[in-house]
């Protein structure tokens, strides 16, 4: 399955992304491949000019086991590796010309990362009242997410109003503290619309393009490979 969608705020175009599921066993062995790529495209982008390609590989509970994200930020290149086990996590984040970051982590709740968090909601078809404390490893720090839904409610995606399941999320105790908002098809849990309240933008909506059912070329995990992150 591919999801696009656009990126807005204050009613200017930022980009777009693409959130690509796999099918199960699209991975080589039992789980799926996840894969978030983006890119800035307006001049307000300038802000956050640059690229995103990320690929999680999560098990059959649509929890990460690997993750290899790549991207750039304002001219500045990062990619990060990392490894899942149940609650744990062993990453190292690297950019070019400067030491590497690496975590190893246990935490003591469910642990998720960016690229797997939305298709792991999908699969817990959320309704009224349902609550979730997560952990969220972002590349440099790890982050506690906290999760609720709320009654169908109508939301607007590009002009037209539909009815979804809100789920309300705050990251905490982490550099940097967010609140967000994911609207859900009360159906099918599609995502329809995300909102990110950012200190610099504000809103910035990710309003539901398009969906595609694809085929999904399988790609190695990085331990197959046996390679580590690149020194530039």
């Amino acid at each position: 399955m591919e999801i696009t969608f656009d990126v807005s705020s204050r009613d200017t175009h930022l980009g777009s992304g693409t959130l690509t599921i796999g099918v199960k066993g699209g991975d080589g062995a039992r789980g799926r491949t996840v894969k978030l790529t983006g890119k800035t495209e307006s001049l307000l982008g300038v802000l956050y000019q640059g690229w995103l390609d990320a690929t999680s590989w999560v098990d059959t509970a649509w929890l990460p086991v690997e993750a290899s994200w790549r991207s750039e930020l304002a001219g500045k290149k990062a990619h990060t590796l990392a490894k899942f086990n149940n609650r744990r996590v062993h990453a190292v984040f690297a950019r070019p010309g400067v030491q590497p970051v690496q975590i190893d982590k246990t935490v003591d709740a469910v642990l998720l990362d960016p690229v797997a968090l939305v298709p792991w909601l999908m699969q817990q078809k959320p309704k009224a009242g349902r609550s979730w404390a997560t952990h969220l490893y972002t590349g440099m720090d790890i982050c506690q997410v906290t999760l609720r839904a709320g009654p169908v409610q109508a939301v607007v995606v590009h002009g037209v109003s539909k009815d979804a399941v809100p789920v309300a999320g705050e990251t905490t105790n982490c550099r940097i503290s967010r609140k967000f908002t994911l609207w859900l098809a009360p159906s099918d849990q599609l995502p329809l619309k995300l909102v990110l309240f950012d200190q610099l933008l504000g809103t910035i909506d990710f309003d539901l393009a398009q969906v595609r059912r694809i085929a999904v070329p399988r790609q190695q995990r990085p331990s197959a490979q046996e390679q580590g992150p690149p020194a530039s």
